[in-house]
């Protein structure tokens, strides 16, 4: 018995070792690297998708004057619309892929000093590196920016 245990194996039996346990590790690596970099871009687009709401109620709560003259107004809702794509446009992470353009709510409780103009954009992210995997378990995710401000004038 003695003799069995003191027996050393030999090394050209350990060859394939490091391979198989690197093989085990691998693809939660790839996991985690990949997820890493997933949510970091779905934190950015929450963040632009924010300021898109807070650049559109910007653009229609400050002094304009129109072509006739007329002062003060709010901007058109087209318009604030319009800063808000043209934001999500220029910041936006997709990759390539073809999600539709954020939805631009724009609610006005007057026009008068004081009164509170609304923009709410919604913008329903797709998952780029690992979408099945992420989709199957928590389903198609929506990123919201709301931002309410007083009209200036």
């Amino acid at each position: 018995m003695k003799a069995f245990m003191s027996r050393k194996v030999p090394i050209a039996s350990q060859r394939g070792a490091s391979a198989v346990e690197f093989a085990i590790v691998l693809p939660v690596l790839l996991l985690l690297l990949f997820g890493t970099i997933e949510f970091g871009v779905l934190f950015f687009n929450k963040a632009v998708i924010t300021n898109a709401s807070r650049e559109g109620a910007r653009r229609g709560v400050v002094w304009w004057t129109d072509s006739n003259g007329t002062s003060p107004y709010i901007a058109p809702i087209g318009d604030i619309q319009g800063v808000v794509d043209s934001y999500c446009i220029g910041h936006l992470i997709s990759f390539g892929a073809t999600n539709p353009a954020p939805t631009t709510t724009v609610l006005v409780s007057g026009t008068a000093p004081n009164e509170y103009l609304q923009v709410h954009v919604a913008y329903n992210y797709t998952f780029l590196i690992i979408p099945k995997l992420v989709t199957s378990i928590g389903g198609p995710l929506t990123l919201v920016g709301d931002t309410t401000m007083r009209i200036e004038f």
